[in-house]
């Protein structure tokens, strides 16, 4: 069969459609009735060329731009990733696509010209925008998700409870009903005499034992005013009483015990937190808070107390017949909280400062006489805990901690009370479950390191999310 001249060496279809009809132009004899065969003129000739030179052009330029756009797609996927690193540098890193983004099969150019590709767009909007712009696709620094989880992880740390760990965003309303449970434990022994020789004393012994259970109720309120600015107030009723019993080593005293109770309304406190920074570039997140506490608890200075005139008063003087619910005296609390994101959990520190105001108070007397009138002022302290809350799944969190606080001496008239200096330190941890979106229940406990800390505490909290607006 002799071959076309119209034929190329790679022929596409249409190209190859083209030819053809050129050749079979050539062959077919032109008219009726037997008439001669005509060849195309050169015009004709010239035509077809032209078409088919137009198609092989039109077929390269396409192929480039579809070069381009592949080449595209693989650099804003390469960009995604580098950022995703760069926000979450301790979360491990998504499984990477095999060679950043899959390619489609190279086209013939046959198959190309049947199907012509039209103009790719990009995978979603937020690329589609980033292309236009010629700006690099951000990624976003967290998500819900991971905010939800830390927020969980945060509120389960029992000595967070009245600091901003991730705050209630703008418009949310949290409810958080709280019941909590402390132990006091102490023994003391009191001695009038003089000692010999070690282990030998003459005189009287008084060795006392105390305990004390503290319930206390309360509602804690906390409102998103922006995203990085929340108020809370805290109301607590309290219920708590005590037993001492005292064993007088003397040979006309037998051991006895004594108890007391008392139930009112306790300090109300106020507070806010204000996150300052964003937290971007590796750096973590910084929060300020301020609580002040009121005197709206009964004071310890407006409660009876045993005096010598009582029974047993040698040995019970000084004790209350009545518990307070309050310290008697403002505090004002000024702290600073420090969040570090990990995969899967957050670091967390909290320093803060202690600043008890004086007040003109009256003392009671003890043998039985006219109470004395003075300035009193609680030790000031210092504190710091720090730990860590981790989220086990989407629902379940846990928090592991330590604070210790410093309290340096009371002072009566402007002068230090001799031994009123102390420290008080806990182990803290804590379980938290979220319930549904809105509601979550946190379980948390601690363990008193030292004479002045409670030997235990338990704390139990239900959170409930309400958006305003």
């Amino acid at each position: 069969m002799a071959h076309c001249p119209f034929v190329p060496k790679t022929p596409s279809v249409r190209t190859v459609l083209l030819a053809a009809a050129g050749c079979v132009a050539l062959a077919v004899p032109w008219g009726q009735g037997g008439a001669s065969a005509q060849t195309p003129t050169q015009q004709e000739l010239d035509s077809l060329r032209q078409a088919v030179q137009e198609q092989a052009q039109e077929l390269r330029a396409q192929s480039q731009r579809l070069n381009q756009q592949l080449k595209l797609l693989d650099a804003q996927q390469r960009r995604i990733q580098q950022l995703e690193t760069q926000v979450s540098p301790g979360r491990r890193a998504a499984p990477q696509r095999a060679a950043s983004a899959p390619q489609p099969p190279v086209q013939t150019q046959a198959q190309m010209q049947v199907h012509p590709p039209s103009a790719s767009a990009p995978a979603s909007p937020d690329e589609a925008q980033a292309s236009q712009q010629g700006a690099p696709i951000q990624a976003p620094p967290e998500t819900e998700i991971d905010r939800q989880k830390n927020q969980l992880a945060l509120q389960t740390a029992p000595n967070l409870a009245a600091t901003g760990g991730v705050l209630t965003p703008r418009g949310v309303l949290v409810l958080q009903p709280t019941v909590q449970y402390d132990y006091y434990s102490q023994n003391q022994a009191v001695v009038s005499g003089f000692t010999i020789v070690p282990g030998i004393t003459f005189g009287n012994v008084n060795i006392n034992r105390r305990s004390q259970d503290v319930y206390t109720t309360g509602l804690r309120i906390r409102l998103g005013i922006t995203d990085r600015f929340e108020t809370n107030v805290y109301v607590p009723y309290v219920f708590t009483n005590s037993n001492t019993t005292t064993s007088p080593q003397s040979t006309s005293a037998t051991p006895f015990s004594v108890g007391a109770s008392g139930t009112d309304l306790g300090d109300v406190q106020f507070g806010a937190s204000y996150q300052i920074n964003a937290g971007t570039g590796g750096w973590p997140v910084f929060v300020a808070n301020l609580q002040f506490k009121t005197i709206t608890g009964t004071s310890p200075f407006d409660v009876p107390i045993y005096t010598i005139n009582d029974p047993n008063g040698t040995y019970l003087q000084g004790l209350q017949k009545r518990l307070p619910t309050g310290t008697g005296f403002y505090t004002l609390t000024p702290s600073v909280t420090v969040l570090y994101p990990t995969d899967p959990g957050v670091l967390f520190a909290n320093v803060k400062g202690i600043y008890n105001f004086s007040r003109r108070v009256t003392v009671q007397n003890a043998s039985g006489g006219a109470g004395t009138s003075t300035t009193l002022q609680p030790g000031s302290g210092l504190g710091l805990s720090f730990g860590m809350g981790f989220s086990l799944n989407d629902q379940t969190s846990l928090s592991l901690g330590y604070e210790q606080d410093f309290y340096f001496a009371s002072t009566q008239d402007g002068h230090n009370v001799a031994g009123s200096s102390y420290r008080q330190g806990a182990f803290n941890f804590g379980l938290g479950y979220q319930l549904s979106p809105v509601d979550a229940l946190n379980v948390g406990a601690s363990i008193g390191v030292g004479a002045n800390s409670p030997a235990a505490t338990l704390v139990l909290q239900y959170s409930r999310r309400i958006t305003l607006f």
